[in-house]
């Protein structure tokens, strides 16, 4: 899922503010990303 230390980081971060957010906000963020 994840190739480097950094980029595993950066998902589980993204993970966290997509828990935060409504599912549409959540899917704006991962294309964004």
């Amino acid at each position: 899922f994840c190739s480097t230390p950094d980029e595993c980081k950066a998902y589980r971060d993204i993970e966290e503010q997509i828990g935060q957010c409504t599912p549409d906000q959540a899917w704006g963020m991962y294309f964004v990303s």
